[in-house]
């Protein structure tokens, strides 16, 4: 019984003790803010959860409206037509598997995952007409029936078309007879395609666009995906940290000497100790 009155006779001397006040109320707060500190982590995990999931059931609502969306196509000006339809927004794994017709030839590499993927078919509806025909006859002496007609939006939008169809004539009845051998015919073709992957800030709606000059074009499809990122998650990542790091220190602190303690700026080069959960 002694003992134990001496003993609680100590702890209440090193207690009230002045010089051991400071010290204790010090540790007290460092204790405190570290215990902030660490619920400050857990909440912002929270908000981050939480956020997540908000985006998950985004994604998941846009990519079942881009299932049954159809290719608008309307004019911009008076040369420009756009064709828009909804994208995905997909994983890497979901592009390798229910996907992988989007993906299409493409192969993924380890560590260069794409981060769009757009898949344009179109036909171009055109009818030509009044194209000048020649008869002309080549070195060989073959008779050839020539054409060639262009058609030019611009620059970049343009067409080309050229035939040639060797023949000969058969005399030997009363009335000639064309006898036309097989032909060479020739398509130059330049388009110019303005795709983009947009997404709309208020709906969060992800939506291609394909533009072109050149007119006739009629998209059959369209289809595209923004591709995420997928980066590991927090708690992935802190399991990869070290406890113990050495870095170079900025900062405001306290400094304790004896019996006193002062408040100072502080630069320096130190040793660090971050236990996994202090870290967030």
């Amino acid at each position: 019984m002694i003992n134990v009155l001496s003993i609680l006779n100590h702890i209440i001397k090193f207690l009230t003790d002045p010089k051991n006040t400071r010290m204790i109320l010090f540790a007290v707060l460092v204790g405190l803010a570290l215990l902030l500190f660490r619920q400050c982590g857990k909440t912002q995990e929270a908000k981050a959860e939480t956020k997540k999931a908000y985006q998950e059931v985004s994604r998941v609502k846009n990519n079942y409206a881009a299932i049954s969306d159809s290719i608008k196509m309307y004019m911009l000006d008076n040369h420009t037509m756009r064709a828009e339809k909804q994208a995905y927004e997909l994983t890497i794994n979901e592009l390798k598997e229910e996907y992988r017709d989007l993906l299409g030839k493409l192969e993924l590499e380890k560590n260069k995952p794409p981060k769009v993927i757009i898949k344009t078919e179109y036909v171009i509806e055109e009818v030509i007409t009044e194209v000048p025909v020649y008869v002309v006859t080549d070195s060989a002496g073959v008779n050839n029936i020539k054409f060639k007609d262009s058609l030019n939006h611009n620059e970049k939008n343009y067409r080309v078309i050229t035939g040639k169809i060797p023949f000969t004539i058969d005399t030997t009845d009363s009335i000639p007879l064309l006898l036309p051998g097989k032909g060479t015919f020739g398509l130059e073709l330049g388009m110019n395609l303005n795709l983009a992957l947009i997404k709309d800030k208020e709906t969060k709606k992800i939506s291609i666009v394909v533009d072109t000059d050149y007119l006739g074009v009629n998209f059959t499809s369209i289809e595209g995906a923004s591709i995420l990122d997928n980066p590991l998650n927090k708690k992935a990542l802190r399991s990869i940290r070290k406890n113990w790091s050495l870095g170079f220190q900025v900062g405001y602190g306290i400094n304790i000497n004896g019996s006193s303690i002062n408040t100072s700026p502080y630069v320096g080069l130190g040793l660090n100790y971050s236990p996994k959960f202090l870290q967030w």
